[in-house]
């Protein structure tokens, strides 16, 4: 028993002494290596292959200090060892916390000498893409750039090289000789992944000077061959920082899974997180919770490399809308470009999940609306759709239809119209409305941009002619689809869409300072004029009335600059029409005779008298319309004996001024004030009061 109790107190000495003893053996090989000076042999060297193993046992387990690196990597890149001994120490140089700049600096330097073979000098490339995201390298490495880039026509070193400028690239390193020497490669070469990569990458932050058409087949530019260490650097990184397999999955490939999200990278990779130089550095956004922390710091940050990160981030998307700078838009519209076409393409024989797609389209979307403007990398995505749109995906396709701008619009308006209008006419009704709503909303929100511009800028000449013909072929284009789509289907619901397009469009001049005043046309105007349903009518009555401010308007603008912007006389004249044939069916009672346009409803009297219709001048008054039947019935059950409710010739003097008080009553307020601002008024003997002369 005495035994056991001893031997069990000196386990854990035993165990402390075996940690002290590796500890004693790794100084005793650093000393050794540090002593190296000159060349040194391989073969038959005892000393040389015990402190070789001590150090790859104590790197690929617990990891090299920064003093230990500095020594070994030094050492490596001198030229005094063996080419096979060199790539031993790279490989286990598992870095336990962060590597002296001093130490980098002095190890790019004698990389760029040549004193070690080529192998070596690739081993070390790979040493760097492998550490990369264990410490603090961008800083250190950016400014030695134009080092490596120096060395990239090298063709056993161009594929790492490569890879580590991908890593290390910024805006500010962007340059035309660069791309120029890229191209230049790729054309000796061929299609490679390693320097497309690096285009692509160049293409996201200048895409100006990244013209031509890069290719989409591959799907990773970077072999993962170029990572060092497998399970055993795993190891020694959980035990430091987690898994490191998480952001190393973006540097990999281009395409990644749709339920791996868009996490925002890290803007801070060192492992300690008391180390001095991160705490001057940029403030990593994982740690900005709200808005007004975004504010204090906003000149702290940094934009990820990874631009996708962004669409899910609300404050990542504050900071660029308040940043308002153009590249940012660019390396964004390019990523959703290229992610659009290889994800959400349905169209090229891809298989995709339809609840994935369709919760990114929904994130764009959001993404649109928090910017309030449209996306460019939606727009190409779109002209590469609309050609082989089927309905598929309808909500989120309309939506971002909904969000072009308007600067943009000529590009793509003859391809929309053309497929609008196929799928339109084969559509059913409630397709049909949404068609109608998107195209409502499409001219609402540049309606809306170009108010809050003029109003900020106090600029009034800020849209420019194509511009302006982009809002009128839109109008017009419109028109058509309605007066279709009115004939193909009589109903109140697609009625009332219309009608709410033309709403908005009533309003152009007045409220939005816009030059350009279009009437519905006549495809549009009778169907409303002679509908069933009360609340289309008294909205066509609130669109008349709106028209008439804005031609008013108009004409008063005219006079004091001697001038009418695109609104002619024509217009006036089509206005004058609609209001006569207005006035005769609801007020005059003279319907099918007051009506001078070529497409009215105006008729030969024969023809009713033939039919046996006397009472045909009457049949759209305010008594007789068939959307307003029903107030008029309730109305003389209020005022008259049951015998005679149904007589509606009792509508004369004052019961026909009490009448249109009722339908003001009963929330037909449109059309009571249409009435009121398109009748000559006449003075009443019953009371003296003014009011609009009746006609039964």
């Amino acid at each position: 028993m005495e035994s056991k109790m001893e031997t069990s107190a000196l386990r854990p000495r035993q165990r402390l002494s075996k940690q002290e003893q590796i500890a004693h053996h790794f100084e005793e090989a650093l000393s050794y290596f540090k002593s190296i000076t000159c060349k040194v042999t391989v073969k038959g060297n005892i000393f040389l292959q015990q402190h070789l193993t001590t150090v790859e046992t104590v790197g690929l387990s617990e990891g090299i200090p920064a003093e230990g690196i500095d020594v070994l990597l030094k050492l490596a890149l001198s030229g005094y060892l063996a080419e096979n001994v060199n790539s031993k120490i790279l490989k286990s140089l598992v870095p336990v916390a962060d590597i002296f700049e001093d130490t980098l600096i002095s190890a790019v330097s004698l990389f760029c000498t040549g004193k070690v073979s080529t192998n070596t000098q690739l081993v070390f490339l790979q040493w760097l893409i492998s550490v990369f995201d264990l410490v603090s390298l961008r800083e250190i490495l950016s400014p030695l750039y134009n080092f490596f880039f120096c060395l990239i026509k090298d063709d056993n070193l161009c594929p790492a090289l490569c890879h580590l400028l991908y890593l290390i690239t910024n805006q500010d390193h962007v340059r035309a000789y660069r791309v120029r020497i890229l191209l230049d490669l790729q054309n000796r070469k061929g299609i490679q992944p390693h320097i497309l990569g690096l285009l692509s990458l160049y293409k996201v932050y200048c895409p100006d000077l990244v013209c031509v058409s890069l290719p989409n087949r591959f799907k990773r530019f970077f072999q993962k061959s170029s990572f060092l260490f497998t399970c055993n650097w795993n190891s020694v990184v959980r035990k430091k920082v987690g898994d490191p397999q998480c952001d190393r999955k973006l540097t990999q490939s281009r395409k990644r899974k749709w339920n791996a999200g868009f996490d925002i990278p890290m803007c801070k990779n060192s492992i300690r997180n008391d180390s001095p130089k991160d705490s001057e550095s940029f403030l990593p956004w994982e740690k900005i919770k709200t808005f007004s922390e975004l504010l204090e710091n906003i000149q702290n940050h940094m934009l990820p490399a990874q631009m996708g990160c962004v669409i899910n981030q609300p404050l990542l998307l504050n900071y660029i809308k308040c940043l308002k700078d153009d590249n940012t838009l660019l390396r964004l519209n390019y990523w959703l470009s290229y992610t659009l076409h290889e994800e959400c393409a349905w169209y090229n024989g891809k298989k995709q999940s339809k609840e994935d797609v369709t919760s990114f389209l929904n994130t764009v979307l959001t993404v649109e609306e928090f910017l309030q403007e449209g996306l460019s990398g939606s727009e190409e995505f779109l002209f590469k759709a609309l050609p082989h749109w089927n309905g598929l995906y309808r909500s989120q396709i309309l939506g971002l239809i909904s969000h072009i701008p308007l600067h943009s619009f000529s590009d793509i308006e003859i391809l929309l119209f053309q497929t609008l209008t196929q799928l339109f006419i084969s559509s059913s009704l409630s397709f049909k409305m949404d068609i109608l709503k998107c195209l409502k909303e499409l001219l609402q929100n540049w309606m809306i941009r170009h108010f809050l511009y003029i109003n900020n800028v106090k600029i009034e000449n800020v849209i420019t002619p194509d511009m302006l013909a982009s809002v009128e072929n839109l109008i017009h284009f419109t028109g058509r689809l309605s007066t279709l789509g009115l004939q193909m289907q009589n109903s109140s619901l697609l009625l009332q869409s219309v009608l709410d397009f033309y709403t908005l469009v009533s309003n152009l001049y007045s409220c939005f300072s816009l030059p350009i005043i279009i009437l519905p046309p006549a495809g549009v105007f009778y169907p409303a004029l002679i509908c069933k349903d009360c609340v289309n009518l008294n909205q066509l009555c609130y669109i008349m009335y709106r028209y008439r401010d804005s031609l008013l308007a108009a004409r008063q603008h005219g006079k004091d600059n001697s001038v009418f912007v695109n609104i002619g006389r024509q217009t006036f004249k089509m206005y004058n029409n609609y209001l006569t044939t207005m006035v005769g069916c609801l007020w005059s009672s003279k319907a099918f005779s007051m009506d001078p346009h070529p497409q009215g409803i105006k008729m030969n009297p024969e023809v009713f008298e033939i039919a046996g219709v006397l009472a045909y001048k009457r049949a759209f008054n305010i008594v007789y319309h068939p959307a307003l039947m029903a107030f008029s019935s309730s109305f003389l059950k209020q005022k008259i004996s049951k015998q005679e409710m149904y007589n509606f010739r009792h509508f004369k003097g004052h019961l026909w001024d009490e009448y249109t008080q009722f339908l003001l009553n009963e929330g037909l307020t449109d059309l009571n004030l249409f009435l009121q601002i398109s009748l000559n008024p006449v003075k009443t003997k019953q009371n003296n009061r003014t009011t609009p002369n009746p006609s039964v």
